[in-house]
Parts: C-alpha cells; sequence; structure tokens
C-alpha cells in the first residue's frame, strides 16, 4: 500500500507553467537519448502530479520522481522523508530536484528520514482510542483517536497514513491493521535505505549518501525563458536525427513545436485536474510529443490553426528583415546609430519578449479574426511590409499595448491598426463580425474608433451589432430572469449597430504623422 498518498496541487494551468516547461524539457531529454540509442519510445510516459512535480515512467514503472522549486528551497524533516519515502514505495530508481542556478538542495536526507521514521514508530506505538473513551484530563496527543484518521492532516503526519492506509475507514478494526501494517512498512523502508546506501557507498565510497536517492538535476535554470530555450535546442538536435532534410527547422519553428508539446501538456492539466475529468493517472506517452514534433505541418497546414498563428509571425519577422536589408545602412539593429529612436525596431523587440498567447492575441487583433480559413488567405508579404512595418517604421505613435493591440490615440480617438487588405466593405464586416464572435474579449466593439486598413476609407463604416452579442453568454443567462422594464432596453444598447470610420495607410499617415 505504500505510506505517503498521492496528491494534487494544480488548480490551474497558470499554477502548474513553470513545472509544465520543466516537464517537457526532461521528456525532450530523454527522447533525444532513447533515440540516440535508437530504442523505441512506445514504454515511456510521464506522469503530471501524483507522486510528484512530475514523474517518469518505462514499461509502466517509475523510473524517477522529480520535484520542482522555483525560487527558495524550503524543506522541512517531513518534506524530506516524504520525498525518500515516495521513491521506496513506487520503486523508482531516483528522485531529482530542479532548482534554480544558485540554490541547492540539503545533503541530509537520509539523516532526516531516519529520524522521522523513528518518530512514527513511536507514534504507532500508542493506544488507539475513541473520543469517548478519553478522560478530560487525557492529551489526544498520546493517543491515535479513531475520529481523527478523516481529518485533512498533513503530509506523513501519523493520521494522513493511516488514512491512506484504510482508504478512510476509521473504525477500530480497520485502523489497527492498517497500523501494524504501517510498522511493517516503515521497517522496509529503513532496510531499502540501508540496502541502497550500502551499494552506493561501495562505489562511491567518497560520495555523499543522499546521493543513492536524491539528486540535484545537472542543468539549472532561473525562468521559463531558459527552459524554453533549451527545450528548442532540444527539438533541434531531435529533429537534426530524424529529419535532417527539413533545412526549415530553424529556431522559430522548432519554437513553434515546443509549443505544442506545451499545448499538449496544457490540455492534459485541463482535463484531468481542472476539470476533474480524471480516470486513475494523468499521463502522456512520450510518443505523443515526438508524433507532435515529426508531424509535417506544412503539408497540413489547414488543420492547424496554431501553424498559422506561427505562419504569420513568422512572416513578420522575415518582412522586417527584407525591409531592413533594403532600406537601413545597418543590417545589425543593435549596432544602429538609430536603435533607440526606431519605433519599428522597438515595437518588435515588444513583440517578441511576449508570451505566446500575447502573441497569437496580436495576430488575432491584426487579422480581426482567428487565421482559420486558407493558408492562402493570410497576408501577403506586401501586405505586411505596408501595412505593419511601414507604418511602425514611419509613425511613432503607434504602440504595441497591454491587450495586444497596436494602437495609436490623437484628440481622444483610438486607431487601431489592422493587416485587412479586403477590398469590399462588406466582406471586412463579415470579417469583423466573425472575429468579434470568436472572441471573448470584445475590445474591438467598446475601443475602436477608426480602423486602419490596407484600401478602405469611410467615415460611417457601421457593425451591425443585432448579429453580435456584446455580453457573453453567461452574462445574458444572469439578466434573463431580472424584472426590469429596462432590461430590453439594456440588451438592445448592447446590440447597438458601432459606427467606425476606416481610413487607409496613406490616409493614416496623414493623420498620425
Amino acid at each position: 500500500m505504500g505510506l505517503i498518498a498521492p496528491i494534487s496541487a494544480i488548480y490551474s494551468w497558470e499554477g502548474y507553467k513553470y513545472q509544465g516547461n520543466i516537464a517537457l524539457y526532461v521528456t525532450l531529454s530523454y527522447i533525444k537519448d532513447i533515440l540516440s540509442k535508437q530504442e523505441t519510445l512506445d514504454d515511456y510516459e510521464v506522469q503530471i502530479e501524483g507522486e510528484e512535480d512530475f514523474a517518469l515512467l518505462k514499461n509502466g514503472q517509475y523510473k524517477s520522481l522529480h520535484q520542482v522549486k522555483l525560487g527558495a528551497v524550503n524543506l522541512d524533516d517531513k518534506d524530506k522523508f516524504v520525498f525518500i519515502a515516495e521513491i521506496i514505495q513506487n520503486d523508482a530508481e531516483m528522485g531529482y530536484f530542479h532548482v534554480n542556478s544558485n540554490k541547492h538542495i540539503p545533503s541530509d536526507f537520509l539523516e532526516k528520514a531516519y529520524s522521522v521514521i523513528s518518530d512514527l514508530n513511536i507514534e504507532f506505538q500508542k493506544d488507539v482510542v475513541s473520543k469517548g473513551d478519553l478522560n478530560a484530563s487525557d492529551n489526544p496527543d498520546d493517543y491515535i483517536v479513531l475520529e481523527s484518521v478523516t481529518a485533512n492532516t498533513a503530509k506523513a503526519s501519523k493520521y494522513s497514513i493511516i488514512k491512506y492506509n484504510t482508504r478512510g475507514k476509521k473504525d477500530r478494526n480497520s485502523v489497527e491493521n492498517a497500523i501494524e501494517s504501517i510498522r511493517n512498512e516503515l521497517q522496509q523502508h529503513v532496510n531499502e535505505i540501508e540496502n541502497r546506501k550500502h551499494i552506493y557507498l561501495s562505489a562511491n565510497p567518497d560520495g555523499v549518501e543522499d546521493r543513492c536517492f536524491v539528486e540535484e538535476w545537472p542543468i539549472k535554470f532561473d525562468d521559463i525563458k531558459e527552459v524554453k530555450k533549451q527545450g528548442v535546442q532540444l527539438i533541434k538536435d531531435i529533429l537534426a536525427m530524424v529529419h535532417p532534410e527539413w533545412t526549415y527547422a530553424d529556431d522559430k519553428y522548432c519554437g513553434f513545436l515546443y509549443e505544442q508539446g506545451l499545448g499538449l501538456i496544457e490540455q492534459y492539466v485541463t482535463d484531468f485536474f481542472v476539470q476533474k475529468n480524471k480516470n486513475d493517472r494523468c499521463i502522456i506517452s512520450f510518443s505523443e510529443f515526438y508524433g507532435l514534433i515529426v508531424k509535417e505541418y506544412y503539408s497540413n497546414y489547414d488543420d492547424n490553426k496554431e501553424f498559422k498563428y506561427f505562419l504569420v509571425l513568422n512572416k513578420i519577422d522575415e518582412v522586417f528583415i527584407k525591409f531592413r536589408e533594403n532600406n537601413c545602412n545597418q543590417n545589425n539593429c543593435e549596432q544602429c546609430a538609430n536603435a533607440e529612436t526606431c519605433n519599428l525596431l522597438k515595437q518588435l523587440t515588444e513583440l517578441s519578449g511576449r508570451e505566446i498567447e500575447e502573441q497569437h492575441s496580436l495576430v488575432f487583433n491584426l487579422l480581426l479574426q482567428e487565421p482559420t480559413e486558407s493558408i492562402n488567405n493570410l497576408p501577403s508579404d506586401e501586405t505586411i511590409e505596408t501595412q505593419l512595418v511601414e507604418l511602425l517604421k514611419d509613425l511613432s505613435v503607434l504602440t504595441l499595448n497591454e491587450k495586444n493591440i497596436i494602437t495609436a490615440s490623437l484628440n481622444k480617438e483610438f486607431y487601431w491598426l489592422s493587416l485587412d487588405d479586403s477590398r469590399k466593405k462588406e466582406k471586412l464586416r463579415e470579417k469583423i463580425q466573425k472575429g468579434i464572435r470568436e472572441n471573448p474579449d470584445k475590445s474591438f466593439l467598446y475601443e475602436c474608433d477608426t480602423l486602419i486598413t490596407g484600401r478602405l476609407n469611410d467615415e460611417t463604416f457601421k457593425i451591425d451589432g443585432s448579429n453580435v452579442n456584446i455580453l457573453e453568454r453567461n452574462q445574458l443567462e444572469e439578466i434573463r430572469h431580472i424584472v426590469s422594464s429596462n432590461i430590453e432596453d439594456e440588451k438592445a444598447d448592447c446590440n447597438k449597430p458601432k459606427i467606425i470610420r476606416l481610413v487607409d495607410a496613406e490616409q493614416a499617415k496623414e493623420e498620425l504623422l
């Protein structure tokens, strides 16, 4: 049965994002190593949470448990015992801590494990009683109280261990049988520690005894960006082995693949822990990650929305490089005398530093909708150059704001930059309304006064609000049963037509210069 119950502290993907990046990096490290040995990936899996932050398995058996620490490494005696106990009860080969570059784990895991086991043995020798058996002068800490078995207590406390072994039962017979089993389990833990320690020190006489169970992961990171950089390099190395002919697999493409792997973990975390679609353990096979890496996205681009986001972002980079070659005296922006005053460089640098979700949000706001149409309908190089690159170069008032919109303000009028090159207003209207339906953020309806387009000018461009609810479905549900003579007026006001101006790139330059 074991001593330590698996737990999950995941309540959202945001709360697990750093651990998720580390889990992906370690998985990629193993995939590269396995492939280099020409072995199969079929037997390998990564488990999210449960025994630890994540774990690696082979043929269903635990190979290693991994705990991630971003910042301080604060471990009390029971934390150290729990980590050793989890390794033993899961028959794992090793446990790893992932810590920052200036942090280290202590070297007293085994010492503290012995101490906690000794304390637990004393606890489990105490009499089992019910609350009714105690006198007013009795101290409950001197007993094992049946009613306390189901209480939420700290990991590795006597009650949490009993609860795990009785599966929550608190009758005397179940508890006494569990205690007998637990005392045997504690002795087995001592035996296993002694055995591993003997084997390790025989081979490493000058070694630190903890290393037979616990090590720091040799590669250390201080933030997510460092993890991603190394993860992207691992994907490049993997593709160099299995698809050396893919000359397009540069840092940007491999960065896209990395985000696909991270998205896979996010999907599992969301389904398993957040939406509570639980079925045993949250396990992802190495083969699923590998399948995402070697998928031929350029041959299946119409099926993958995220790849289209990548293509647009990649096009922006490529157009910027060509524009710089043709229009700047200096091809290295860092060495350019105008680097500090170049708005184009400033805004694209700001964009590259944002999270991938924010970059996708910018693309959405530029396209005014999801890039889900055929790849042939994505913005052309010419459109990106004339409506984005040149305008950012010429108009210092255009900036990337916190909502991932490239915008300017003039006389309290809010300008919204787009990559739309529609020839007909109706086509643009359909695109905008489709985008508003797709996006929970209704900033366009609330904030856009003037839309910068490629070809269209109109002083009174109307977006028909009757086809688009500004209020979301859950918000409408909240007001559905409100008794008010004005409620229909309020709903009508939310859906009223939106009137904006359209200006093409040349007109925008005249107004904003």
